[in-house]
């Protein structure tokens, strides 16, 4: 898993076609971290990663796809998978209901 978020971040990054600086400035997050972050040199708080995703207009989903598409979902069967969506969902309704940014709408 250390190396899968570093990659993920670059994947959402480059299809969002923005650069590590243009994250920095969006984000309130130094040029370094994010360099950081996606060099696998740190891993980002969830606070951070919700202003670096937030900076681009992702969110979670499409951090948990490039995530998969690196490493391919950790579920063997369709249930399972479901059974994982469901958790997520349920996950991105606690950060909403605590009012933590997870998706374009952050500033």
């Amino acid at each position: 898993m250390q190396r899968v978020v570093p990659e993920a971040l670059r994947r959402v990054r480059h299809v969002a076609g923005v650069r590590q600086v243009d994250i920095a400035e969006r984000s309130g997050l130094s040029k370094a971290m994010v360099s950081a972050y996606e060099g696998g040199k740190a891993l980002p708080s969830l606070p951070s990663l919700c202003a670096y995703l937030g900076a681009i207009g992702r969110d979670f989903r499409d951090l948990q796809d490039a995530v998969d598409l690196i490493d391919g979902p950790e579920v063997e069967t369709i249930a399972e998978l479901d059974q994982e969506r469901a958790i997520g969902r349920a996950i991105l309704g606690v950060f909403r209901a605590l009012r933590v940014p997870v998706n374009k709408e952050f500033p």
